[in-house]
């Protein structure tokens, strides 16, 4: 499970050179908003959305969410 974790963000590297013209940087910028708001997601929200639903469909609805931002990505034609 975490290799597979792992590849959206090797993955988000061309993407990002490749639709927004994106620096080092700037890719660089992204990723490290993304793991603060990765992190901030585990510490707050995994706890309750797991007391709230149970196991299961806590991971349903985080892999939805996941689904439905790929999906989402794939018609993002700007930055911001």
């Amino acid at each position: 499970m975490q290799l597979v974790g792992q590849v959206p963000a090797a993955l988000w590297v061309i993407f990002g050179e490749d639709r927004f013209r994106w620096s080092a940087t700037m890719i660089g910028l992204s990723l490290a908003v993304f793991g603060i708001l990765h992190a901030l997601a585990q510490a707050f929200v995994t706890g309750p959305a797991t007391k709230r639903f149970g196991e299961k469909q806590a991971i349903i609805a985080g892999m939805a969410a996941d689904a439905l931002g790929y999906v989402l990505l794939a018609f993002d034609l700007d930055a911001f």
